[in-house]
């Protein structure tokens, strides 16, 4: 199973309230954040779900610059699928990403970002 993406789209800014997406009357937007001790890389992952599946806006933080990411969504059933990638440019090490997955948003368990086959980070959902 594999999911759309649109890769190496980004907009700067740290994640914070004021830069969530608009909260529309008939959408409910979800946010997950974690940091991992080991490799010290952020994520938040903002999302709302669609009748087709599930956009997301994932913001990264302590990647170095050209390190080429992908970004991994686990259902419930525990089955990984990857929903986009980016390559990490100079001077934007910490951006948001727009990814998608075909998976429903109730049915995401968790998050990752990883590169190389490394998982960076693990943002349950």
């Amino acid at each position: 199973a594999g999911g759309a993406a649109i890769s190496g789209e980004f907009s700067s800014g740290p994640p914070v309230a004021a830069q969530s997406p608009p909260v529309a009357a008939q959408h409910q937007y979800q946010q997950y954040r974690a940091t991992d001790p080991l490799t010290h890389v952020t994520a938040v992952v903002t999302y709302s779900p669609a009748a087709w599946g599930t956009p997301l806006r994932v913001w990264v933080s302590g990647v170095r610059a050209g390190t080429t990411c992908e970004f991994w969504v686990e259902n419930a059933q525990g089955q990984r699928s990857v929903a986009g990638g980016w390559t990490v440019a100079r001077g934007h090490q910490d951006q948001w990403y727009m990814v998608s997955t075909p998976v429903s948003g109730a049915k995401i368990r968790s998050f990752q970002v990883t590169a190389a086959g490394r998982v960076l980070v693990t943002v349950p959902a």
